[in-house]
């Protein structure tokens, strides 16, 4: 994990990130942080995401449509649905024997992994 230096745009990034619960894409934080940051660029929160991401302050989850960022950091799955393209937690509770079964199948140190799981979320179902 690298340190992040912090800027008044980082923070403004960073606490938006942390006040939603909808694992939203970068262009969804940009919207929204424009209404109180009229200068701040796509660019810049694309860039500040990533790199809170790498210092291990978020989460990318990479989907066909747009990669969304997550705060919370403890272990959890997620839902991603393929019709409204939202992603939503997964209240699962952790499987350990799939760390188990990784480390034992491959020479690599695994230390975390992502699980996603697709389909038509709640909303979206209940709308047909």
């Amino acid at each position: 994990m690298t340190a992040v230096r912090h800027s008044r745009q980082r923070d403004a990034i960073y606490t938006e990130l942390c006040s939603r619960g909808d694992h939203p894409t970068a262009d969804e934080l940009y919207a929204t942080l424009r209404q109180t940051m009229p200068n701040l660029s796509l660019a810049t929160v694309y860039r500040n995401l990533h790199q809170l991401a790498e210092a291990g302050q978020g989460n990318i989850l990479y989907t066909s449509a747009a990669d969304h960022f997550d705060a919370v950091m403890k272990p959890h799955y997620h839902l991603y649905c393929r019709q409204c393209h939202r992603i939503y937690d997964a209240d699962i509770p952790l499987i350990s024997e799939i760390d188990r079964a990784a480390q034992n199948c491959t020479q690599a140190d695994i230390d975390s992994y992502s699980l996603v799981f697709e389909g038509i979320c709640e909303h979206c179902a209940n709308q047909h």
